[in-house]
């Protein structure tokens, strides 16, 4: 028996038929359980055979499919979690940062208070502009959790949006399977998972700061200064983001 493996999007192997796909294992810990974390792990395997008993070619497989299908899959698995992903102990501290600088134009934090360090009067270190962010969203939509996960979910799709556009633009640079991959290395990844459905800041500057190189490597491409401006003012916004 001859065994062929999916490797960096490229099919190992000339011919054969399919004759085995063996998935798993897919690990969702709900809410009740207790466990914070969700940890994904998925390996799939293609094994072919020269014998003749099945009627699925080698030849006919698309590559390309795969990924889709995989990254429907972790799309699917990101959604589903979204329902289930217990609260952060930071949520609670940003929400109310966010809280006092809607209502009283600074921030403080009374969850902190007795602490010594004075932040339930006044509080300077803070991640400036997600604060700001979450500020707006009281002012304008008022107080829920999921609204003010929404930034996480949206810059999270924003950055695979992204992601595929550059790669795109590289054109011959790269496979024609290099942005679906780059994709689901970004879905299947734990940790990305994690902040890309809490209302924490990270996601939000690894956009941000994606977007910096996006434009860096534009102007470097083009040898245009407005893409270099671009590039240093996302940077700055990035830092700003998360500055604390």
């Amino acid at each position: 028996m001859q065994r062929y493996e999916i490797f960096g999007g490229g099919l190992v192997g000339n011919s054969g038929i399919l004759t085995g796909v063996r998935c798993w294992a897919i690990q969702l810990y709900p809410r009740k359980t207790g466990r914070r974390r969700i940890t994904i792990n998925l390996f799939l395997i293609l094994t072919f055979t020269e014998t003749r008993g099945l009627m699925i070619d080698v030849n006919k497989i698309s590559v390309r499919k795969i990924l889709v299908f995989m990254l429907l899959a972790f799309l699917g698995i990101y959604i589903y979690s979204l329902f289930f992903a217990s609260v952060n102990a930071d949520e609670s501290s940003l929400a109310e940062q966010s809280y006092w600088l809607n209502k009283v134009g600074y921030v403080k934090s009374t969850l902190l208070d007795g602490m010594g360090i004075g932040w339930e009067i006044r509080q300077y270190h803070h991640h400036k502009l997600f604060v700001l962010t979450g500020s707006l969203i009281y002012k304008f939509l008022g107080s829920s959790l999921y609204l003010f996960r929404a930034v996480s979910y949206i810059f999270f799709v924003l950055t695979g949006f992204l992601i595929h556009k550059y790669i795109k633009n590289q054109g011959s640079s790269f496979g024609r399977n290099a942005a679906l991959f780059c994709i689901l290395i970004l879905l299947a990844n734990n940790t990305l998972l994690e902040f890309g459905m809490i209302f924490r800041p990270e996601t939000m500057v690894m956009t941000l700061g994606f977007l910096s190189f996006y434009f860096l490597s534009r102007g470097i491409d083009e040898n245009r200064y407005a893409f270099f401006y671009l590039a240093a003012i996302f940077a700055g916004i990035s830092a700003f983001t998360h500055l604390n």
